[in-house]
């Protein structure tokens, strides 16, 4: 029920409202895939960017702070992200 109020006070703020904040977050945490799908351009990529587990975290933290409830990990494929013992699911 919590989770419904948050939405409809963020409709109506935005709608009405002059403060505008993010509803939801495009996170993109690493550019490694090891999928082969034809179209894309990050498979087999040498020197792949993949964020650290700290760097993640303050991007979260600040989208949350901005009003951001919702968050999509992206990239290459986000599923395969690690830094050190740290995984996807540390992230959840």
């Amino acid at each position: 029920m919590g989770r419904l109020m948050y939405l409809f006070s963020w409709f109506f703020r935005a709608k009405f409202g002059k403060v505008k904040r993010p509803l939801q977050t495009v996170l993109f945490i690493s550019d490694q895939c090891n999928l082969a799908c034809r179209h894309c351009s990050v498979y087999r990529k040498e020197h792949p960017h993949i964020k650290s587990y700290e760097q993640v975290r303050k991007e979260l933290e600040y989208s949350f702070a901005l009003g951001s409830r919702f968050v999509d990990f992206e990239g290459g494929e986000p599923m395969i992200w690690r830094d050190g013992e740290k995984n996807i699911n540390d992230l959840v």
